[in-house]
């Protein structure tokens, strides 16, 4: 889901609707106005007659004012709105929280969806492929699965429940690899679609009252739909049960069934979706997941529901009118290109990227260890001279080899001179600032 699609599709909140009271300070300002107009005309006509009011004062215009008010109740409608706290809550994965949703996969496991074609893979495998790359979008939702399907073509169409809706990818890829025909050889009759619906309904009536179920059919070749099918019946008992269904059209189904459950989808409040022949990726459930079951609304199950975070959107309403007092306010001698581009600038400065922080110097190559090693001996023993030549002949670029090497030449500056090192150090502390500022 989009920033965009959740604008428009979520509800908004607002942290402070007292704010809205902004809306008032236009009308003030009009009113201002009219009564400065009032009393310039007034004190005018003090001295001058009617006719000569034009020439002794400079009354704003009628069209003056009405554009003045239009601006100001635009510039305020904005930032009453912006001040109000616009905000939506974070949905699913983005606040952290979960997507509480039962969702009952009806999977194609016929001898037909099983048999070797002209495709890549067969029809089966492409399921379980799909199904795979589905897992790694879900936000909270639990999957899971019915295998339907005949053993051999023309047989009876059985259906199995391989595994209640979990939320454990592994188990549920284990259960998908056991969705093969020789599940329905012992199938004494045949199940038709309506039957494999009410199956999924009544297993997710067991999950926790109140919470919120979907039915994902994957229909192939071997979807058993019969001939007197009422695709409006059975789409309103999904509605009236709240159970959307979502069909994914495989390689195969042929064009009445796909027709029948495409009204069923849209009656029930779903999404239809196709697929070609070795289409096995995750943008495949753009459609059916990211704009149909990721929007379906959240149950009241008796766990609490909190809102762990908000998407503050105050910036949408104080940019543009921030843009509008920058355009209302501009000096008059400044050209319109000089004052887009300014104020392109000025809103681009928070879309400025970060800084980059200089990366810190590589001191885990073993030669540069042993090196500032025996150098901090050489400095430990009162040895500076060999310390500072070893930093230097290292060049050690770490903050301690830049210590030590100041260090060292504060102390061989001050031997030479005949003072303490400790004294000579403080003497020369310019030359050993030079030693550890230097690069290397």
């Amino acid at each position: 889901m989009t920033i965009w699609d959740a604008l428009l599709t979520q509800p908004w909140f607002w942290a402070r609707p007292w704010a809205f009271v902004l809306l008032a300070v236009p009308l003030l300002l009009a009113a201002l106005r009219l009564w400065r107009a009032h009393s310039v005309r007034a004190a005018a006509l003090a001295y001058a007659d009617a006719a000569l009011l034009p020439f002794a004062t400079r009354l704003p215009s009628p069209q003056r004012l009405r554009r003045a008010l239009a601006l100001d109740l635009l510039l305020w409608a904005l930032l009453a709105a912006a001040a109000a706290g616009p905000r939506q809550p974070v949905s699913g994965g983005e606040a952290g929280g979960l997507h509480r949703i039962a969702v009952m996969v009806l999977m194609d496991a016929s001898a037909n969806a099983a048999a070797a074609t002209a495709a890549p893979i067969s029809a089966l495998e492409q399921q379980r492929l799909l199904l795979a790359a589905l897992w790694p979008q879900l936000r909270g939702e639990r999957l899971g699965l019915i295998a339907y399907g005949a053993a051999r073509p023309g047989g009876p169409v059985g259906a199995a429940q391989l595994l209640p809706p979990t939320d454990d990818p592994a188990l549920f890829a284990h259960a998908a690899q056991q969705a093969r025909p020789e599940v329905f050889a012992d199938t004494p009759a045949s199940t038709a679609l309506p039957g494999l619906l009410a199956l999924a309904r009544q297993r997710l009536k067991q999950q926790a009252e109140g919470e919120s179920g979907a039915v994902l059919l994957l229909a192939g070749a071997g979807v058993p739909v019969p001939a007197d099918f009422d695709a409006s019946a059975v789409g309103e008992s999904l509605h009236r049960a709240r159970l959307p269904l979502f069909v994914l059209a495989l390689p195969g189904l042929p064009p009445e069934s796909a027709a029948l459950l495409r009204a069923v989808t849209q009656i029930s409040g779903g999404g239809f979706a196709s697929v070609t022949a070795g289409q096995t990726g995750a943008d495949n459930w753009n459609a059916l997941y990211a704009r149909g079951i990721a929007r379906l609304p959240v149950g009241a199950t008796g766990r609490v529901q909190q809102i762990t975070a908000w998407r503050e959107l105050y910036g949408l309403f104080l940019l543009p009118a921030l843009a509008l007092l920058f355009w209302r306010e501009r000096p008059r001698r400044v050209s319109p290109a000089v004052a887009l581009l300014g104020l392109a600038l000025v809103l681009g400065l928070p879309l400025a990227p970060p800084a980059q922080a200089q990366p810190p110097a590589l001191v885990s190559r073993p030669d540069t260890l042993r090196a500032e090693h025996a150098a901090w001996q050489a400095w430990q023993q009162g040895d500076f001279a060999r310390a500072g030549a070893i930093c230097r002949l290292a060049r050690l670029r770490g903050p301690h080899g830049r210590r030590r090497s100041g260090l060292s030449a504060a102390a061989i500056s001050g031997c030479g001179a005949g003072l303490p090192p400790r004294l000579a150090a403080g003497r020369h502390a310019r030359a050993a600032l030079r030693c550890v500022l230097q690069p290397g």
